[in-house]
């Protein structure tokens, strides 16, 4: 949303922009917000791209297999 908004490139880049445009965004939730995408991100937590499936659908893994 903030890439649309903002037309960045990346999320940094995009809350810099919201900020140029008046949108007062606190620096501990900017760095929340960054902390979150670096999470979704990472191999290791199979969080963001693991959950994409074609078409755009998202879908959960059942973890807990009974």
């Amino acid at each position: 949303m903030v890439k649309e908004i903002a037309e960045a490139s990346t999320l940094g880049n995009g809350l810099k922009e919201l900020g140029k445009k008046g949108v007062i965004i606190p620096q501990t939730l900017q760095k929340a917000f960054g902390k979150l995408y670096a999470y979704t991100n990472d191999e290791t937590t199979e969080i963001r791209h693991s959950l994409m499936g074609g078409e755009g659908v998202y879908f959960l893994k059942n973890q807990n297999s009974c």
